[in-house]
């Protein structure tokens, strides 16, 4: 802050004390809570639970159907949790189990890294698991490992 200076017609010199500005204030933007790792969260028919929460990385993994009475399911590639998103990164042990009704089941994320033991057991005989076509061979591995049986039911 400078002062100011003015020189009066009559010779002298006179020194006005520096403006002074009101302070700026900060703006406090109160922190993004994301929700804890471990959370189950639902969307559409899916149970998640959040697999990583931070600010760089968000990533659920697929725990079951809401209701196991559904003939389809689709796994999205990204599902929203309280308007952050987040990536669908597997599904976990026993997720569909006992869904006698599941005959169809649509896999769209392509960032699935790993399916949990016996994620498929006991859905109908006749299912088909729809995968994304350049994650065809990667998929059909994890799947078999998972336990499921029929292989050859996995499509793209």
């Amino acid at each position: 802050v400078k002062a100011l200076v003015k020189k009066n017609t009559g010779g002298q010199v006179s020194v006005q004390p520096p403006v002074q500005q009101p302070p700026v204030q900060q703006i406090q933007t109160p922190p993004v809570t994301l929700p804890a790792k471990g959370t189950t969260v639902k969307s559409g028919n899916i149970k998640y639970v959040i697999t990583a929460s931070a600010e760089n990385v968000k990533t659920v993994s697929v725990t079951g159907l809401v209701k196991k009475n559904k003939t389809s399911v689709t796994i999205p590639k990204v599902i929203k949790v309280e308007g952050h998103a987040y990536n669908v990164t597997g599904i976990s042990k026993n997720s569909f189990k006992g869904a006698k009704k599941l005959k169809k089941i649509t896999i769209k994320s392509i960032a699935i890294k790993n399916i949990g033991k016996n994620a498929f057991s006991g859905i109908s005989s006749n299912a088909k698991i729809k995968v994304p076509s350049k994650k065809l061979s990667s998929y059909k591995k994890m799947i078999k490992k998972s336990g499921f049986k029929k292989v050859k039911a996995v499509i793209k």
